[in-house]
């Protein structure tokens, strides 16, 4: 049974001697993983070992985190889109193009009124919509918004910050081909003022300025600015900082920035203390394998010890005949 025990302990030892280098090969070559892609074998042990890692480093408060800064972005994104999903379907609306291509024949803009409360009073920030010519002349006006106009070219759809607001510029496409613009501006301090609810240090950086909702060291806006354009997550110490450009029809708005705490106090006691758990199941099997070994070799010696007994209980003469033996051989020897 010792024999078997020990074969056993040699098979499972060079199973995890082998998990081992599996491991160290996968973690020196992830960033290739075309070298282990075709190595079935290697792949269940990458399973098993994410599985482990999983279980050791998995952080429900970091996961919080990250899960409530991915809502706070997308809360923040969805405002840009709605404004420009709803002018979108207001222009698009058969009613407007309609009031649109009887305006060029009265040559006066009416009945579009009730189409803009019904698309865009409820947008987040609304403030106003005109009508331009192509000289920028204001044709229709539905508030009372003072209209910076910039120069700008194409015929996609704008959309930017412009001194106190912010702005949809769309080239409409009317009936008669006569060039015009539509114009929808929002109050930009309805639209910045929503990062105030982000919980985390949150940084919006636009073209022209930088908003932030706490203090933020320059040190590390500067330190990501020429990051902004792009999807990026860079750790600086305790610290994460993401960043998450916006980008509507085409259209670069600015990048949010959300800085966030890697890791918390309660996530490294969590760690230390499923390491602490490892470490002890390791003892723990360590500690029962000496007690295996011993308790096989006492199993061992009391069969063996019962085996002896067994053969004195069926054979009692044999002692005897042993002794005989034995006195008889020294009588003859002492003759001689």
């Amino acid at each position: 049974m010792l024999k078997i025990y020990r074969l056993f302990k040699i098979i499972a030892g060079t199973i995890i001697l082998l998990f081992i280098i599996a491991v160290v090969f996968y973690e020196s070559t992830r960033e290739n993983p075309s070298l282990y892609s075709e190595i079935k074998e290697v792949k269940g042990i990458e399973n098993f070992y994410l599985s482990i890692k999983g279980f050791i480093f998995y952080d429900p408060y970091y996961t919080e985190i990250t899960e409530e800064v991915d809502k706070s972005q997308k809360e923040f994104v969805n405002i840009f889109l709605t404004n420009m999903q709803n002018f979108s379907n207001l222009i698009q609306d058969k009613k407007f193009y309609n009031a649109i291509f009887i305006s060029f024949l009265s040559n006066k803009i009416t009945g579009i009124d009730n189409l803009i409360k019904q698309y865009l009073e409820n947008a987040p920030g609304f403030r106003d919509f005109l009508i331009l010519d192509k000289k920028k002349n204001i044709l229709y006006q539905y508030g009372k918004t003072t209209y910076i106009p910039v120069n700008e070219s194409g015929d996609s759809t704008i959309m930017r910050f412009v001194s106190n607001s912010f702005q949809i510029i769309e080239n409409y496409k009317n009936p008669i081909d006569y060039e015009i613009k539509v114009v929808a501006l929002f109050d930009k301090e309805e639209i910045i003022k929503k990062i105030k609810n982000i919980k985390f240090k949150t940084f919006f950086l636009t073209e022209q300025e930088l908003y932030k909702n706490s203090e933020i060291e320059s040190d590390i806006i500067q330190s990501v600015i020429s990051e902004t354009t792009n999807k990026k997550k860079i750790e600086q110490g305790g610290t994460i900082i993401e960043i998450f450009p916006v980008v509507i029809s085409q259209n670069y708005i600015g990048s949010l920035g959300i800085i966030y705490p890697s890791r918390s106090p309660k996530s490294i006691i969590i760690v230390i203390s499923k390491l602490f758990l490892i470490l002890l199941a390791i003892g723990i099997l360590i500690i029962s394998d000496r007690l295996i070994e011993k308790l096989i070799k006492k199993v061992k010696e009391i069969q063996e010890r019962k085996r002896k007994e067994k053969m004195e209980i069926e054979n009692p003469d044999i002692e005897g005949t042993i002794n005989w033996i034995e006195n008889y051989i020294q009588k003859t020897e002492e003759k001689k």
